[in-house]
């Protein structure tokens, strides 16, 4: 099996880092190995900023990278874009196999209607 995990923050006087233990914990609690780890300090507003989220969707896409999971600590750690771009990109994710999981949104691992309409809610 294999794990990736996704932190973001959006100011200088953040760290990614502090993401980091409960992502760790979480891969722990199911038994999975430790996670590759795809980090930065970019904005989610800023369209094209997202350069590690984009090499991650890039490794998966050309296959040369194979990820059965991604975990992030939350959905707003994914993207900050308009209302449809957090499920767009789970679908994304979704397409090539890899299915997105949050630390704190719980009900992400659920499949079907109502998972895609608390994606939304919760992006908008």
């Amino acid at each position: 099996m294999n794990i990736a995990c996704y932190v973001r923050v959006s100011t200088k006087q953040q760290t990614a880092e502090n993401q980091l233990p409960a992502i760790q914990s979480y891969c722990q609690m199911k038994g999975w190995p430790e996670p590759v780890i795809y980090a930065e300090n970019e904005s989610g507003f800023l369209v094209g900023h997202q350069r590690e989220l984009a090499r991650l969707l890039r490794e998966i896409r050309t296959g040369r990278r194979h990820y059965d999971y991604l975990v992030i600590l939350a959905l707003d750690r994914l993207t900050r874009g308009p209302v449809g771009s957090v499920m767009q990109l789970i679908n994304s994710f979704e397409q090539q196999g890899c299915k997105v999981l949050s630390v704190k949104e719980s009900w992400l691992a659920d499949a079907g209607p109502i998972r895609d309409l608390f994606t939304l809610i919760i992006g908008w």
